[in-house]
């Protein structure tokens, strides 16, 4: 393999945990709120127990 087609895969590795990483994040805060607010996810997003 390439230099640039590796370095071009760890850059899309490394997006990707990048956006589940977030996305786990967004969860975690909105379930905070939640809880001190007892308001939903206006979009319906995960709201953890």
């Amino acid at each position: 393999m390439s230099l640039m087609k590796t370095v071009i895969k760890n850059v899309r590795d490394r997006l990707n945990l990048q956006l589940k990483n977030a996305v786990e994040w967004r969860d975690q805060v909105n379930t905070y709120f939640f809880r001190k607010s007892g308001i939903g996810d206006e979009a319906g997003r995960t709201i953890y127990n």
